[in-house]
């Protein structure tokens, strides 16, 4: 149970909702417990406390200390009561993280794994590269989307294209490039890792914006 519950809790998770819940903590010199107790979600007499003070005292004994002389007791029964007491626990712990996030358990688990799923970006961009350009979309309201295949161009691979359409009358479309030109001619064993893929943005302004440029 030690092994499941308690190695189980997450340092970096607790950091992370000290950091929402204002709690002073450090990590990196306190134990995972006491770091879960520091966030001060869930009051001294909670049964999780209880519960998980119990599992360190056997976990200790059986590691570190000395055990008691054996002796008969309902092994079963006392188990699955500390179990029940555990399981409350955590489930009384869920409620006041639902409560202080103002979302439920299983919105917060399927936002996790999505995230997961995002793309890792492992370098920045050259200034040279055109998705640069994305940053002039912060700030701005998308009105309306068009989506779907670019229309094809010779001896240019296909790809599919996206059209923002912003309220304020700025236009952004997005298509894919890469290097399969140059690939197409090498006579070699192509590997997947051999090609690259960029995004192109193409930038429609706002009227505004060119009569300003324009007056200049």
């Amino acid at each position: 149970m030690y092994g499941y519950v308690i190695d189980g809790l997450n340092k970096d998770c607790i950091a992370a909702i000290a950091s929402s819940t204002g709690a002073a903590l450090n990590v990196a010199s306190t134990n995972t417990i006491k770091c879960l107790k520091a966030l001060n979600i869930l009051p001294a007499t909670s049964i999780l406390w209880t519960s998980l003070a119990t599992i360190s005292d056997q976990r200790r004994l059986a590691a570190h200390g000395t055990r008691s002389p054996a002796k008969r007791i309902d092994a079963f029964d006392t188990f699955n009561r500390d179990l029940d007491d555990c399981v409350s626990g955590l489930v009384e712990l869920l409620s006041s993280l639902e409560k202080h996030f103002k979302m439920t358990g299983e919105d917060a688990s399927e936002i996790h794994y999505a995230k997961l799923a995002l793309p890792k970006i492992t370098r920045q961009a050259e200034k040279r590269y055109s998705i640069c350009q994305i940053d002039a979309i912060v700030g701005k309201t998308v009105d309306h989307v068009e989506y779907g295949f670019r229309e094809d161009i010779d001896d240019v691979h296909q790809s599919e294209a996206m059209i923002l359409h912003f309220t304020d009358g700025s236009t952004l479309g997005i298509d894919t490039g890469s290097n399969a030109e140059n690939l197409s001619g090498e006579k070699r064993k192509i590997k997947p890792s051999d090609f690259r893929v960029d995004f192109s943005l193409h930038w429609v302004p706002v009227p505004s914006a060119l009569r300003t440029s324009y007056e200049s």
